[in-house]
């Protein structure tokens, strides 16, 4: 097992180490909480996690470098665990083979390569202090003991004091157990009198040992938001490319289901020989699968399901082991023996593969984002305030893959954008809901199904329109003046087509809004043209109005081009086209099925055209493209952009309006970290220079200074 250690260990940090920093934006939040834990508190909550695996990490921070500190932690952690786990597979199995085999799958499964490298270490280590938990509870089940049940209570408290998931399911799983037994083991009144007094100490310990972490549970009550005890019965919150590549990641990695084939016939033996222990695997399996089906992010419980799978598959490899060991037949043991090394070698193989991956796409801070990070420690004030959306428009949770390694490393309050669901506390989910708003656009209309963005000055993603669908707003179309066209033709120069954006340095913009709707008109001018875009939303429709109108100076408008870009996903089968120029495009999102409809309601112009174009054979994002012909100087059209999703929204409330200058000052933000791939957001910023300055920049990033 030393050995086994060693490896596991070296392997681990050898991955973490391939860049500076380790990736996962988990590991700068973890910076953060040994911050707090040293007295530098920047929020002033106090401690927002359990301690004991921050405190472990204190102490690496005394020996090691911030970065150093946290790679050793990691791979210390997702190593040691090979330890417990050894001792209880060979409790369970009877057999050091069994046991070491079913440990080194269990050191380098698929899902747990996926984990360190998101940075699950508390979730981790919590799992160690169970599986200790769990070795001296089967102790006492073999013998009454209560020794073994308090040591068994005081690994429970630690799993209390470092993860509140794996508490969860800890707790859980031992509720399954206590039901499970009264429903199948009958017991005389004195057995029953007994074991309820031997197990009373087990529930005792807990509680005595947990008391030291009863300030942050208050804490974590006090500050948390309601919203995350939202029950979803059987509504999996994943999308189909999702499910799709796991599909094929785990068909590839067919120990699982060589160890839960094995593991389901092991089970049904262990029912029969020792009920007790067959049915606390039971419930190893049914809790994370219970509350799989009924909670908000459920994929999280699916980390708990290798630990009953591979118990029972060595229980089951025990058994083989066993009845070969009494065959004694050659061509038996070595197909046993050569299914065992393909077993191991696959494993191993697959979850090395995935690690590389993983690490890959989960590193948001590379060689420049320290960079940034390390001008911002040295070059801001200590209390400036940061606000960012994190990595880049296609990978990452959020906002937070920077803000974490903002606050945790270069010692700054920085704000992000997110999805809600993914954060516990009521301020983390208030001043994302505020940081959504300023990324979205210079100003935001909202009206509880809708929600219309406007990125003036910049002529990218203006406007954008949002449809609201299942408590989260899903991006659904956008306009982009700087690639709408008009066809000019110069009165100095006929017979000369010169094509030009709408977009013009010289532009202006006016915004009105009430209770009951609001309307954000933007007018670019030049010495050919003026083109004035008006966007209306008003509180009793699931539509964008879109009115356009051309004005021509000293020039023809040959051709009006507009086009009306679907950022979901879509096929060729789901667009129509009607002959009076309805577009309608039907896809899914990540929240379910949408639809987007595109009328023209009116116009005094001449409609020449409407097609709908795909970049890519297949499902992609296409782009309508309409083509008007004016008939005279001045010319308009009046579109209607109706919106249908899996609507969550209420009906008869307010119209919400949200300027972006307002909220930054609201905040009391002094700068905005922004990644160069989230192009919309920085053509924005880059250009207006009267509110932001770009004071640091890099070939990745660049860090605006907000003028107040």
């Amino acid at each position: 097992m030393v050995i086994l250690f060693a490896v596991t260990f070296t392997i681990n940090f050898t991955m973490l180490n391939m860049e500076t920093a380790p990736p996962g934006a988990d590991y700068g939040n973890y910076l953060t909480q040994v911050d707090i834990l040293q007295g530098n508190d920047l929020r002033g909550l106090g401690l927002r996690h359990q301690p004991v695996f921050f405190v472990f990490l204190d102490l690496l921070t005394m020996v090691f470098d911030e970065f150093t500190a946290l790679k050793v932690a990691a791979a210390t952690v997702f190593s040691i665990i090979i330890f417990p786990f050894f001792m209880l597979t060979k409790k369970l199995s009877g057999s050091y083979l069994a046991a070491e085999i079913s440990t080194a799958i269990f050191a380098f499964f698929i899902s747990y390569t996926e984990m360190i490298s998101w940075g699950g270490n508390p979730n981790f280590l919590a799992f160690s202090f169970l599986l200790t938990a769990l070795f001296f509870i089967f102790e006492a089940m073999g013998k009454e003991s209560a020794k073994n049940l308090m040591i068994s209570g005081f690994f429970l408290s630690l799993v209390v004091g470092t993860h509140m998931l794996v508490a969860i399911f800890a707790f859980g799983s031992l509720t399954f157990f206590v039901i499970l037994y009264a429903a199948f083991i009958k017991l005389d009144k004195k057995v029953i009198k007994r074991k309820i007094k031997s197990v009373f100490y087990l529930p005792l310990s807990v509680v005595v040992f947990s008391l030291p972490y009863v300030p942050f549970y208050i804490t974590f009550f006090r500050n948390s938001s309601k919203e995350i005890v939202t029950f979803r019965l059987l509504e999996l919150q994943f999308g189909d490319a999702q499910i799709a590549e796991s599909l094929l990641t785990f068909a590839k990695f067919f120990v699982i289901i060589a160890a839960t084939i094995a593991g389901v016939f092991a089970l049904a033996e262990c029912l029969k020989v020792n009920k007790s222990k067959g049915l606390l695997i039971s419930s190893l399996f049914l809790a994370p699968l219970t509350l799989f089906l009924i909670t908000v992010q459920p994929l999280r419980w699916l980390y708990f399901l290798p630990i009953p799978i591979l118990l029972c598959f060595s229980i089951s490899l025990g058994n083989v082991i066993s009845d070969i060991r009494q065959v004694k037949k050659t061509a038996i043991v070595v197909f046993a023996a050569l299914f065992t090394i393909t077993l191991a070698v696959q494993s191993v193989a697959v979850a090395g593969e995935r690690f590389g991956d993983a690490t890959n796409f989960y590193q948001f801070i590379k060689d420049d984002e320290i960079q940034a990070l390390n001008w911002i420690k040295t070059q801001t004030p200590p209390n400036s305030v940061f606000a960012t959306s994190g990595f880049s428009e296609d990978v990452g949770g959020g906002g937070n893959s920077y803000a974490w390694w903002v606050e945790g490393y270069a010692n700054r309050i920085c704000m992000f954008t997110g999805d809600l669901e993914f954060y516990s506390f009521q301020f983390e989910r208030d001043q994302v809901r505020t940081t959504n708003n300023i990324f979205a656009g210079t100003y935001v209309v909202d009206n509880g199904k809708v929600k219309v963005t406007e990125s003036y000055p910049a002529g990218l993603n203006n406007p954008q329109i949002w449809g609201y669908s299942k408590d989260r707003y899903e991006k659904l179309l956008t306009l982009s003046d700087f690639k709408n066209q008009l066809f000019l033709e110069s009165t100095d120069a006929p017979g000369t087509i010169t094509i030009a954006p709408f977009y013009s340095q010289n532009n202006t913009s006016t915004v009105q809004h009430h209770d009951s709707g609001a309307n954000i008109t933007v007018t670019y001018e030049n010495s050919q043209f003026s083109v004035t875009r008006s966007v209306t939303l008003d509180k009793s429709e699931s539509a964008v109005h879109l009115v356009y109108r051309v004005v021509s100076k000293n020039s023809t408008i040959n051709q009006l081009k507009i086009n009306l870009w679907s950022l979901f996903k879509t096929s060729p089968q789901n667009c129509e086209v009607n002959s009076e120029g309805g577009v309608s495009l039907l896809g899914k999102t990540e929240a379910g099925d949408v639809k987007v409809v595109s009328q023209i309601q009116q116009t005094d112009g001449k409609l020449e055209g409407v097609k709908v174009f795909f970049d890519e054979p297949g499902i992609c994002e296409p782009v309508a493209n309409y083509i008007f012909r004016p008939i005279k100087e001045e010319f308009y059209v009046h579109f209607k952009i109706e919106v249908n999703t899996p609507n969550t929204g209420e009906d008869g409330q307010i119209v919400e309006f949200y300027d972006a200058y307002v909220l930054l000052r609201e905040l009391k933000i002094d700068y905005l970290l922004v990644n160069r791939n989230r192009d919309g957001e920085l053509q924005r910023f880059l250009s207006d220079s009267e509110h932001f300055t770009a004071e640091f920049q890099n070939k990745n990033v660049i860090i605006f200074k907000v003028s107040k």
